[in-house]
């Protein structure tokens, strides 16, 4: 079975995307298992787009140490809760992922 998923969704009159990609079989660190969860803002000035990633998630293969994966969490001030939280940011990894190319380098 292979899976891929987009929903935009309009919160408070900002669109969020929102992928899931499963490749099909399971995962590898060459085709891992991927959600994400972005807005994109445009620059009312110039009319230029920026895309903010909210969530970035992957699981890659088992390479005989444990199943790598990665979780980047990094919401806008805009979505946090109230003026308690100014700043979030979480980074967890298991293995060496690369954001550009998507996928997990072996070790």
């Amino acid at each position: 079975m292979e899976a891929s998923i987009n929903v935009t969704l309009k919160l408070d009159n900002k669109d969020y995307n929102i992928d899931l990609g499963i490749p099909s079989g399971s995962p590898t660190n060459d085709s891992p298992y991927k959600f994400s969860v972005s807005t994109i803002t445009t620059d009312t000035t110039d009319g230029s787009t920026q895309t903010e990633t909210l969530l970035d998630l992957a699981v890659g293969g088992d390479d005989g140490s444990g199943t790598n994966f990665y979780v980047n969490l990094e919401p806008p001030q805009s979505v946090l809760p109230g003026d308690t939280i100014q700043d979030l940011a979480v980074n967890v990894q298991e293995g060496t992922y690369d954001t550009t190319a998507g996928t997990f380098s072996s070790q």
